[in-house]
């Protein structure tokens, strides 16, 4: 997906740090989470992303 570099590696940053930190801590019975909205409705995205579902 052109031009979607920086969405995309900051997503998946988000969810590979939440697994990590997820094992780190799972000893001391902490829970970690992360919440990584769906496709947000923006002229932007409807530009970039035409065939997104932004109902979802």
């Amino acid at each position: 997906q052109a031009h979607m570099g920086a969405y995309l590696a900051s997503k998946s940053a988000t969810i590979r740090l939440t697994e990590s930190l997820a094992e780190e801590v799972k000893q001391a019975g902490v829970n970690v989470n992360c919440v990584l909205p769906a496709v947000i409705d923006t002229p932007r995205n409807r530009s970039d992303m035409p065939d997104a579902d932004f109902g979802q």
